[in-house]
């Protein structure tokens, strides 16, 4: 009986001590999602992408596919470079385990470079999903879904990023 107790014990004693740790880890999951957001693709800081990203990242975007930091890093200044007025609003963040989601409202560059036009300041908002999976902490895989529903019905315009 007692040995069944301790054992029990132990188990409850080493659950309780992964449970604020799984918490946390999902809380820097959720910010690393944030930050590549806002400090990345909002403020074209390329350097977070280092911090943020695994060095052996696929990032899957309306037209392309882009592999590793260096590719990662190119694609967003050529992106931000076409269009430097590119914001994104974060409006929510989910994770759980190994993956996470994103909902963000795209404004002015970042909807003129998914529609492919050359300028769009404050005519239009779009939103946009992304699934993220995680691996040694930072971003391995990402996935983008834009809505371009509202864009089309508003425009008449058809296009995606190229």
């Amino acid at each position: 009986m007692l040995q069944r107790l301790l054992t029990a014990a132990a188990a409850f004693w080493l659950l309780a001590a992964c449970g604020p740790v799984l918490v946390a880890d999902d809380a820097s999951k959720r910010e690393l999602i944030s930050r590549q957001h806002i400090e990345v693709w909002s403020r074209g800081n390329l350097a977070a992408i280092d911090e943020i990203f695994s060095h052996d990242f696929v990032g899957h975007f309306p037209g392309a596919v882009v592999e590793g930091r260096r590719a990662l890093k190119a694609y967003v200044d050529d992106q931000r470079n076409a269009h430097p007025q590119w914001r994104e609003s974060v409006q929510s963040v989910i994770v759980e385990g190994s993956r996470g989601a994103s909902q963000v409202l795209l404004h002015d560059g970042a909807v003129a470079a998914l529609l492919g036009a050359a300028s769009m300041e404050g005519a239009l908002i779009l939103e946009q999903g992304s699934l993220f999976e995680f691996e040694r902490g930072r971003i391995i895989r990402q996935w983008v879904y834009p809505d371009t529903t509202r864009a089309q019905q508003a425009t008449g315009h058809p296009g995606l990023m190229p």
